[in-house]
């Protein structure tokens, strides 16, 4: 290369270690252009990059005091500039913050959002099928959480209501005695205020108070689950994975649409299962016990009491009140332990080649070659 400056061909978006091993550099010598893997030639300043990270050159570690140059305008250029990837003429180069001007900069935001959708995606779409095998192994489980809400509405629907209101205030097991004293004048002295007094009475607070919603169905949420993930199922294969998510791009925001969709899934399956572990705190002993105090409480109106019931060697939990009354049998499967969500450790890195790519960059010139590539 008549003797430039040796550098790195980089055909693909360089990763964080590249970029903190240049700050590192940067922040040693002061030098940008001596790093042995950075561009330093002429570069076009019509020429498409992709901002990296913000680079700060320190002028007291510059030889001659003088600023760093910049491989896009001149020599003695600036002191905060950006490290960039040049996608088509397959470099790396840090230039001055000026010449990294606001059309670059939001092609730059444009790509890095691009990148991670990608990696994301290349990172999740492969847990499809495993994420559809936990959502049909908890369906039975959502299945009994539904029968025992609804026969609990069913069979008694006015408590059902009115136990609604512990769901309101956090499941707050209060009762509250009024006293009336004694007034301690006459006269008209004596019709002012009140003379009541109240006490508060606490049995603590009752879990699983998602068993009192005016609306549940978790099968339903976990059959939305499913629809989400099935949607864009492409098995496991990581090269049919990369082209899909390239196909992507032929439709307006089709690849932010999907990973919207996956997550959504992925929140929907958490809102699911904690609402499963809520509807089975509801049947541990303490908890009924709790209720059963509450309830039978001479202040509390409902005048309601939880007992178990063992019928033809099946144990029901009979709560009562002048409301109404229900025998409410959880089967074992709403007590199973939970399987771990299939989640990627850490979004994969895409490679870009000329099928990930906007536009398939040119041959190397002469000289360039992989890391390192000699003058």
């Amino acid at each position: 290369m008549n003797g430039e400056k040796s550098f790195r061909v980089f055909k693909s978006r360089p990763d964080e270690t590249f970029q903190e091993d240049v700050r590192d550099h940067v922040r040693k010598t002061g030098q940008p252009e001596t790093h042995p893997e950075l561009f330093t030639g002429r570069i076009d300043a019509t020429e498409p990059f992709r901002t990296l990270c913000k680079i700060t050159v320190d002028a007291r570690r510059r030889p001659n005091g003088d600023r760093a140059p910049c491989p896009m305008c001149t020599p003695n250029k600036f002191l905060e500039g950006r490290l960039c990837w040049f996608p088509e003429k397959q470099v790396v180069a840090v230039i001055g913050h000026c010449c990294a001007d606001k059309e670059n900069e939001a092609a730059s935001r444009a790509e890095d959002i691009k990148f991670e959708e990608q990696g994301y995606l290349l990172a999740t779409l492969p847990l499809s099928p495993e994420k559809l095998c936990v959502v049909n192994r908890l369906l039975p489980k959502a299945h009994e959480a539904n029968r025992l809400f609804n026969k609990f509405r069913s069979d008694c629907r006015e408590l059902h209501a009115e136990l609604r209101q512990l769901k309101r205030v956090d499941g707050d097991l209060t009762v509250y005695i009024e006293t009336e004293r004694p007034r301690d004048s006459e006269g008209p002295a004596a019709f002012g205020g009140s003379n009541i007094d109240r006490q508060a009475v606490s049995f603590g607070k009752i879990a699983g108070t998602e068993i009192f919603s005016s609306k549940l169905d978790l099968v339903e949420q976990l059959m939305t689950v499913k629809r989400l993930i099935e949607k864009s199922l492409q098995g496991e294969d990581e090269m049919h994975i990369l082209n899909y998510i390239v196909e992507l791009d032929l439709f307006p925001d089709g690849r932010a649409a999907l990973c919207a969709e996956l997550r959504d899934a992925d929140r929907r399956y958490r809102e699911a299962v904690a609402s499963l572990i809520d509807v089975a705190s509801f049947f541990e002993g303490d908890n009924l016990s709790r209720l059963d105090a509450w309830g039978t409480h001479p202040a509390n109106p409902l005048g309601l009491t939880v007992s178990i019931e063992d019928r033809h060697g099946v144990s029901a939990i009979v709560i009562e009140s002048s409301l109404g009354t229900t025998r409410l049998s959880p089967a074992e499967v709403l007590f199973l332990p939970f399987e771990d969500w299939p989640t990627p450790l850490a979004p994969k890195r895409p490679v870009r080649t000329a099928a990930t790519a906007d536009r398939t960059p040119p041959p190397a010139a002469a000289g360039d070659s992989e890391p390192p590539s000699a003058g």
